[in-house]
């Protein structure tokens, strides 16, 4: 028999695994859409994992940009201290 075939959301037809007049099995995949939104969600998931990333980065710099001033200026105060020995 021939049947109707609707999508639930909007979207793009990707590929078409079957031909007009092929018998097809139970749950066997017919076609493949692409979702506009899925996709933009993605992005903008991705976009914001990508921003913290960035933001994290920049804090670990700075810490380490600190810590390696506080160990230069112990390492210089214990020369003083060994010096006057």
């Amino acid at each position: 028999g021939l049947l109707t075939l609707s999508a639930a959301s909007l979207g793009r037809v990707m590929r078409v695994d079957v031909h007009e007049g092929q018998h097809v099995a139970r749950g066997q995949v017919l076609a493949e859409f692409d979702n506009p939104l899925d996709s933009a969600a993605l992005g903008n998931t991705q976009a914001f994992i990508t921003a913290q990333l960035q933001s994290e980065r920049s804090g670990l710099r700075q810490d380490l940009s600190t810590q390696q001033a506080l160990a230069a200026s112990q390492a210089q105060t214990l020369r003083a201290a060994l010096a006057s020995l």
